[in-house]
């Protein structure tokens, strides 16, 4: 499988062809901006490190740096900042029922959990749907109709989102164990909002 790397904002995107994708979006305030910062300037300094000992990074590199700074950042949206208005049942039930909607036709859906502000989806495109189109549909459709049920306006979610290319077996059955254990590890026993199509994965 080829992968190539992009740029869009400050965050890289990989693909490759008939890979599941693990894409992770969040509620505009579930990230404090003094945290937001903090993570900024943390990529900006091992970057520059990386570079100062190796050179230009690699392409391996940079993934690597990223996935420590999603780590960071996953751990800061399972701290809980911000309303958190995917608690809210009518709120996370507009989400849920959003990525149901064109499974099996635009995508194939692996596994999702909603999280109070985040969500995290593991899933396969069909052609000749692209990820930004399917990721800005989602957060399109959920914006509108969620700022409509709470009756307020203004941005609902965060620009960007954050997303890898699921490359082996092992890392996509990782990647679901995370995406379901995920409600647990952030304290939220019995939550509703997680599902895996085990008949999909194999």
């Amino acid at each position: 499988m080829t992968i190539e790397v992009r740029k869009r904002s400050r965050l890289p995107h990989w693909h490759g062809a008939n890979a599941p994708y693990f894409v992770t979006w969040n509620l505009a305030d579930a990230i404090p901006s003094d945290e937001r910062e903090r993570i900024e300037q943390e990529r900006r300094a091992l970057t520059a490190e990386l570079e100062r000992r190796k050179g230009l990074a690699t392409p391996a590199e940079k993934w690597a740096l990223e996935e420590l700074i999603r780590e960071r950042v996953e751990a800061l949206l399972d701290a809980g900042h911000g309303e958190c208005l995917l608690r809210n049942k009518e709120i996370a039930r507009i989400v849920e029922s959003t990525l149901h909607h064109f499974d099996l036709e635009r995508y194939e859906l692996l596994s999702y959990s909603v999280m109070p502000n985040h969500v995290h989806v593991v899933f396969t495109l069909g052609s000749p749907s692209t990820l930004d189109s399917v990721i800005k549909s989602w957060k399109g459709y959920t914006a509108h109709e969620a700022n409509k049920a709470l009756a307020r306006s203004g941005t609902f979610w965060q620009q960007d989102y954050l997303d890898r290319t699921i490359r082996e077996r092992d890392h996509l059955l990782s990647t679901v164990a995370y995406v379901e254990g995920n409600p647990i590890s952030a304290g939220l026993h019995d939550w509703p909002w997680v599902k895996t199509y085990r008949d999909r994965i194999g």
